[in-house]
């Protein structure tokens, strides 16, 4: 029971470290100066919860456990000589038009943050460049996975993030979608597990017998059901 324990809770640290090895390149990054964020003004950016939710969600922004669309509309201050800076990110949510505006400050030595829900470290800035990362999935679209042992192949029909939650909070999964080129069966299979789970139901060994006609024997003496000796 516990080596079961012990492997289940390595195969969620593998899909943790997979989905933020996936997301990382997509991140907002971490500038020293607050002109160098003006660029994303204008941009379409996804807030996504992070994996201990249920501290730094409530502490940290307060824009709750859903994926969230957002229009940077203005990204104010600037760049003073502290060990920080403070800047004020202005944030039109995309389907319900609501704004949203955050204090975020950017360093390495911070000022006490108190419990306002809108102040935070750049740290638990917990935001995307979506449209980037789903730009960047389209050449894998179109993969084909094989197996020597298997008749059906698998297609790569779509890639998406999907969250999910558990104990600890929330987090964000990448989902590859396949089809099977025999059934026209479209599965969903998490990034990291695909390379071994794809195959998994094909390799186990089942087996369906079908009865597709019954035919008159050619003899007249062979009756339905019996034998001829």
């Amino acid at each position: 029971m516990k080596k079961l324990i012990y492997f289940l809770l390595c195969l969620l640290g593998l899909a943790s470290n997979a989905m933020s090895q996936n997301l990382e390149a997509y991140k907002i990054p971490r500038f020293s100066a607050i002109e160098q964020y003006q660029q994303f003004v204008g941009k379409t950016i996804t807030y996504y919860p992070i994996f201990h939710a249920s501290w730094a969600n409530k502490k940290a922004n307060n824009l709750g456990y859903d994926l969230r669309d957002f229009c940077v509309i203005a990204i104010n201050g600037k760049t003073k000589n502290k060990p920080y800076q403070k800047t004020e990110w202005i944030l039109k949510d995309v389907q319900t038009g609501m704004i949203e505006t955050l204090t975020v400050f950017i360093g390495h030595s911070f000022p006490s943050l108190g419990d306002d829900n809108h102040i935070i470290d750049f740290h638990n800035f917990q935001f995307i460049q979506y449209d980037k990362w789903k730009e960047d999935q389209k050449n894998k679209i179109g993969t084909i996975y094989s197996d020597p042992l298997v008749k059906a192949t698998y297609k790569l029909v779509d890639i998406s993030l999907r969250k999910i939650k558990s104990s600890n909070g929330s987090m964000l999964e990448t989902i590859y979608s396949v089809e099977n080129s025999i059934t026209g069966e479209i599965y969903e299979y998490p990034e990291f597990s695909i390379g071994w789970r794809i195959f998994a139901e094909d390799k186990a060994g089942h087996h369906h017998i079908f009865l597709s006609k019954v035919e008159k024997p050619s003899n007249p003496l062979v009756k339905f059901g019996k034998k001829l000796y």
